[in-house]
């Protein structure tokens, strides 16, 4: 329990650190992966719902601490429905259709930067539309190319 526990801290400060000095090179336009939720996935899908939700909820805090947030307690709140929904995946990959199973993560996944989004444009004059278009398809689809990858080539599956 004490190591699993190191691993996923050490994992959480390499993934804070790729996050700060890598990400804004992957930039395109203000939108840029986010590693943390990429971690917090792979948290909640192998480790379970609770796992998932309390990772979600003190990377948030973190990523919000340290200031690659947008104000503090939105990235945990985020991440922490993110967390416990790809825990409620935990043990479904043999059960459930290969569709339905990646549907639920991209659904996740967008679902993520909808609360990140609509809440960081809450009193803005934009339109919900065009804050979809601009900002929470293109995070979400850029995120997702790299959660795939990363689960393709590290081969992490719960089950």
């Amino acid at each position: 329990m004490v190591r699993k526990t190191l691993i996923i801290v050490a994992f959480t400060l390499l993934i804070l650190l790729i996050q700060i000095l890598v990400g804004p090179w992957l930039s395109i336009r203000d939108i840029r992966p986010d590693f943390m939720l990429i971690l917090v996935l792979f948290v909640g899908r192998l480790q379970g719902k609770v796992a998932g939700q309390l990772f979600g909820f003190g990377s948030g805090l973190l990523v919000d601490g340290v200031g690659i947030g947008s104000f503090l307690g939105l990235s945990a709140l985020a991440k922490t429905i993110a967390g416990f929904c790809a825990g409620l995946l935990r043990k479904k990959q043999r059960r459930w259709n290969p569709f339905l199973l990646y549907g639920s993560e991209v659904l996740i996944i967008i679902m993520h930067f909808s609360i990140i989004f609509l809440i960081n444009f809450k009193n803005s004059d934009l339109s919900y539309q065009y804050i979809f278009l601009r900002y929470i398809l293109p995070s979400s689809l850029y995120t997702i190319i790299f959660y795939y990858l990363i689960k393709h080539f590290a081969a992490l599956e719960p089950d």
